[in-house]
């Protein structure tokens, strides 16, 4: 085990100090004492604690109680009375709770702050066993314990020992940090909290300690105003804690209050707004003002404000011109020193500004600044990069470019930004924007097959030295052959019916055009022609000279294409029958392998002419003739002489071949 010296005070009782060893609690179990070995309870005081009856009682190691052994120190009988502080003297129990005890129980004089109490017994009807006092059968009339201490000291001079943990006082500490601050007829009181038992309350006396008048009954507080002192006149103050128990040691400070005028404004700014300004500044040392007197021209006229505020706005000011202000607190004996500060009230700022790049130029466009007051913005003004403001012509009041401007002259390629304000106004947020050459405008594709016509408006720009064309998105290359005066391109070998995005830029790094799109298809049937006849129609076309042409479709009035039986690549004619003579039919022919169909064609069927007509003059006639066109529908026939009109020939039906005129 480690031991740990302490040294007791000096006692004519021991020859030498009993040294402490740390006991480690109730689970460490202590090794048995010699016979006649000695237990000593140390228990440190303050020096102002008045002496009163206290129990102490032994405990085994396990914390069960050993009454054998018990003891009281220094009285512990109810007939008798100890009177005055322990002085040093040593008292041997009257009454023992337990065997009779050999020793006496001894204090040291109390009038010493460090002074501890004593308590000795020597266990005589056990020589083994463990001796303990306990901290909860410690009690006191004047004081609370904390905490115990037990030595031991046998026979050979093995010295053991337990913790000694000192007592603590029934009443507060001092105020810590207790400082004056004065002010016109009054002194402001401040303290930190006291160690120690926590105080109930403070007495505070003015007089240095004679007359404690003020009380603060919140024991949380620490700070007060002591008022109704004489200005000019040193004052000795005295504040000391108190709770239950009375009141604890003072801590003094001195001041004396102030006769004068507050000190000046600290920290005064101002921040310039629309026809106004806010002026602001930090706390008043010194005598507390009840006012203050602010001047907008440099302190030649001032303006009486009552309070103990620390901003104002001060409005009714002109935009764009510089106020020199000055302000200076006030109290019952006048103003104090003031402090000055300049700022130029202005007009808002624009918003929304914005920038749009164009080829060597920028496009910026805002909302008009606005104005709580009756003043007329007379303009706007243009800050580019780090540059300074410029006046915008014709931008003042109904001026043409009032919300709007286009910068010019900048290069492109460059990253410039821009701030606007009105004429004595804030300027706006910035915006950025980079001028870049006009994009290739004008750009269309017509699909042929396999191939894409591009064509797009000439830039007229001589400093062009060919055009670089994207296919999908893909890299740019260049167009073999183009120049400054190129203004169209074919692309060819594309797949019929896939769709492909094209763009085209300048060689010079003008930005792409924007991006079409076209799908390459097989070449339009042409050449299509219809011939009615009796009931059918003759349709011709030209050779496409396609070997993949499997054979060929028609569609009648828009309808389903259906298959021209037996016809195949050479195929250039087909007949259609079983018409309706007198009725219009519309047509379209297509190959079978995905050639767009043909322009549609039209035709009427008409009734074959009638054949065989004869003629046989007579005496006075002529004798008609004709061939039968055995078509029962006819339900007679029509005459014209010398190409007149022509007139029903009475009586005819359909099997009539003849007539004489």
């Amino acid at each position: 085990m480690k031991l740990i010296n302490q040294q007791p005070p000096t006692s004519s009782l021991f020859v030498r100090l009993i040294q402490q060893l740390i006991v480690l609690a109730a689970a460490l179990q202590m090794a048995p004492l010699p016979a006649q070995a000695q237990a000593i309870h140390r228990i440190g005081l303050p020096y102002n604690i008045f002496a009163g009856l206290f129990r102490l009682t032994d405990l085994h190691l396990d914390g069960s109680p050993d009454s054998s052994h018990g003891n009281a120190f220094p009285l512990n009988a109810a007939s008798l009375t100890q009177a005055a502080p322990f002085n040093g003297t040593a008292h041997t129990p009257e009454t023992p709770q337990g065997p009779a005890s050999t020793a006496p129980a001894l204090t040291t004089d109390l009038t010493d702050p460090t002074a501890s109490i004593l308590l000795a017994a020597i266990p005589e009807a056990e020589t083994t066993g463990a001796f303990q006092f306990s901290p909860s059968e410690v009690t006191a009339s004047a004081s609370s314990f904390s905490g115990y201490g037990t030595a031991a000291d046998n026979v050979p001079g093995l010295d053991m020992a337990s913790p000694v943990l000192l007592a603590q006082a029934s009443v507060p500490h001092a105020p810590a940090n207790l400082k004056a601050a004065p002010d016109h007829g009054r002194v402001w009181l401040t303290w930190d909290s006291p160690t120690g038992p926590i105080p109930t309350g403070y007495e505070i006396s003015s007089d240095g300690g004679a007359n404690f008048t003020q009380q603060i009954s919140d024991g949380s507080r620490r700070w007060t105003w002591v008022f109704g002192l004489t200005n000019g006149t040193t004052y000795n103050f005295v504040v000391r804690a108190v709770n239950d128990y009375g009141h604890g040691p003072s801590a003094t400070v001195s001041a004396t209050p102030i006769s004068k005028a507050p000190n000046a404004p600290e920290n005064l700014y101002a921040t310039p707004n629309d026809g106004q300004v806010w002026l602001a500044w930090g706390a008043i040392t010194g005598p507390t003002p009840t006012g203050y007197e602010i001047s907008s021209d440099g302190g030649a006229n001032f303006t009486h404000y009552n309070g103990a505020f620390r901003g104002r706005w001060i409005s009714g000011l002109t935009n764009g011109t510089t106020y020199n202000f000055v302000v200076r607190a006030v109290n019952d004996y006048g103003h104090g020193p003031s402090s000055t500060v300049t700022a130029t009230p202005l007009f808002s700022a624009p918003t929304n500004l914005t920038a749009t790049a164009g080829d060597g130029d920028v496009v910026l466009h805002w909302s008009e600044a606005t104005t709580k007051t009756n003043q007329s913005i007379t303009g706007y003004q243009l800050k580019t990069n780090n540059g300074s403001f410029q006046t915008i012509p014709n931008s003042g009041s109904g001026g043409a470019n009032r919300t709007s401007y286009t910068r010019t002259n900048l290069t492109n390629g460059t990253t410039y930004s821009f701030k606007v304000r009105a004429i004595h106004g804030r300027e706006s947020t910035s915006v950025t924007a980079k001028p870049l050459f006009a994009a290739l405008s004008g750009l269309t594709a017509t699909a042929a097959d396999t191939e894409v016509t591009l064509s797009w408006d000439d830039p007229t720009d001589s400093s062009i030295s060919g055009y670089e064309l994207s296919i999908n998105g893909g890299t740019y290359s260049s167009i073999s052959g183009s120049d400054a005066t190129t203004t169209s391109h074919t692309v060819t070998g594309l797949t019929n019916g896939t769709t492909y995005s094209f763009a085209v830029r300048a060689e010079n790094g003008k930005p792409p055009s924007s991006a079409v799109s076209a799908k390459p298809l097989f070449a339009r049937l042409t050449g299509l022609t219809a011939t009615a006849g009796d009931t059918e129609v003759s349709l011709s076309w030209d050779d496409p000279g396609d070997s993949s042409i499997s054979g060929y479709e028609l569609s009648i009035d828009g309808g389903t294409y259906s298959s021209i039986s037996g016809s195949d690549a050479t195929t250039t004619s087909h007949t259609v029958t079983g018409l309706t003579n007198g009725t219009s039919y519309k047509f379209r022919v297509r190959a079978k392998n995905g050639k767009p169909p043909s322009s549609a064609v039209s035709a009427k069927p008409l009734f074959a002419p009638l054949t065989g007509l004869t003629a046989t003059a007579g005496d006075t006639e002529v004798s008609l003739s004709w061939d039968d066109p055995n078509d029962s529908t006819i339900s007679g026939y029509k005459l014209s002489l010398y190409g007149g009109t022509y007139s029903s020939i009475s009586g005819s039906d359909a099997t009539t071949t003849s007539h004489t005129v």
